[in-house]
């Protein structure tokens, strides 16, 4: 069973965030036709741990009972594009290739709502 964990202390999911961006990152490059450049993980560590710390960030993991399999990265941002008030985006998505196809970037989606 694959369950859903708000992360609250960014520091301590971090193991498994990292591995969840990398792929992430040769997944998205992969796609696009280049060559994956790996993630920056202090510069994404402090980015998440301030904006979860401000409340403008919302992380969520899924989770079997040995490994993260998805992610999801949320935030609240303001005057985006023609809108001009506070709007929720979900900025990063990833989920391991074993368990796509099951409905469950669609939990992620609900739940970061």
């Amino acid at each position: 069973m694959i369950e859903l964990r708000v992360v609250e202390d960014v520091a301590a999911a971090w193991p498994a965030l990292v591995v969840l961006l990398e792929a992430f990152e040769t997944h998205h490059r992969k796609l696009m036709g280049g060559e994956p450049r790996g993630v920056d993980e202090k510069k994404l560590l402090r980015g998440f741990e301030k904006g979860v710390a401000a409340g403008k960030t919302r992380i969520l993991l899924a989770e079997t009972d040995r490994e993260a399999v998805g992610m999801a990265v949320g935030s609240i941002a303001q005057d985006v594009g023609p809108v001009r008030e506070k709007v929720g985006l979900l900025t990063d998505f990833y989920i391991t290739e074993e368990h796509r196809g099951r409905g469950l970037i669609f939990r992620l989606e609900r739940a970061m709502e």
